[in-house]
């Protein structure tokens, strides 16, 4: 057990102090290259902490070779994901467009994100629970919707790290008439109040929590492209929802998508 949370320590310690030295301000003047690059460093930080986290522990003699594996096939799977998304940069400098939109079902898209933070140290002792997952297709780039997800998933378990209660995050999935909804929900302590206003902005984030406080900022830009919106539902202790809201592909064309901004 030591060496796990000595492993978690340092895989939470790779954080990207650059990201938050740059001014917000230079970050929205920046070319949309730059911000790209903004976007990238972030998801690839929590992917290498999935790899450290599990290389250091596969040096514990104490865990038996099926655990090794299990271990080994979550490095493979932070991989395969860092790969995607270097791959989706080379799109972005061929083609100017980040996000290659096509039909695409979520509930894969959904599992494969709670799949990537399982795997992650903020997600230790967190219990998953999926809940109407209907088979439903939305227009979609799959590695950074998929991305958007899984930041909602990992901000959920650092949230419920902080409880002392079970730590449960559930996901639910319904759709409208119009659009699809994804609710995300914890059991942590809230967002406070006086940073509920501004949780979307670039650089925000609870004193407790490790990270760079891009995440939230990322997601809102992700779902926008997608012709959606995030937002805060609600937000109580031991209660705590975000639901992304997806247009249904009849409404939205499915094209490659230039971003105007990140941020």
């Amino acid at each position: 057990m030591e060496l796990e949370e000595m492993a978690h320590k340092q895989a939470l310690s790779l954080s990207p102090q650059t990201l938050r030295s740059v001014p917000f301000i230079e970050l929205r003047q920046s070319p949309a290259s730059d911000r790209v690059a903004y976007f990238i460093a972030h998801d690839l930080r929590h992917h290498l902490s999935t790899v450290y986290a599990n290389a250091e522990l596969m040096c514990n003699k104490h865990y038996v070779q099926s655990e090794r594996e299990e271990m080994l096939d979550d490095i493979k799977g932070a991989v395969a994901c860092m790969t995607e998304v270097l791959e989706s940069l080379l799109v972005h400098s061929r083609t100017g467009c980040l996000l290659q939109l096509r039909l695409e079902p979520l509930k894969l898209i959904i599992e494969k994100a709670t799949q990537m933070v399982r795997s992650h140290p903020d997600a230790d002792r967190v219990e998953f629970i999926h809940e109407n997952m209907p088979l439903v297709e939305v227009s979609a780039d799959s590695t950074w919707l998929c991305s958007a997800i899984f930041n909602l998933l990992l901000n959920a378990c650092q949230a419920v790290q902080l409880s002392s209660d079970l730590k449960k995050v559930s996901v639910t999935c319904h759709q409208g008439p119009n659009d699809v909804y994804i609710r995300i929900i914890d059991n942590g302590p809230g967002v406070p109040v006086t940073i509920q206003k501004s949780l979307f902005q670039p650089f925000v984030s609870l004193r407790l929590r490790k990270g760079t406080g891009l995440g939230l900022a990322i997601v809102n830009s992700i779902v926008r492209e997608h012709g959606g919106e995030v937002s805060l539902e609600e937000s109580r202790p031991g209660n705590t929802c975000f639901v992304v809201r997806l247009p249904r592909p009849d409404t939205f064309k499915t094209i490659a998508h230039v971003p105007e901004a990140i941020f």
